[in-house]
């Protein structure tokens, strides 16, 4: 599923945050969850 405008990712190691301020567009990519600028995977929170 695409980025959607709106979501909220958080990193798991040091606790950043980012709000997803305009979505991706269909099959244009998106698809996979934000990497942190410390190299480690952000999930969605909201």
């Amino acid at each position: 599923m695409a980025l959607v405008t709106g979501e909220v990712y958080r990193c798991g190691q040091c606790g950043c945050e980012i709000t997803v301020t305009q979505g991706a567009a269909p099959g244009r990519g998106g698809e996979q969850n934000p990497t942190c600028c410390s190299g480690h995977p952000m999930t969605k929170v909201r």
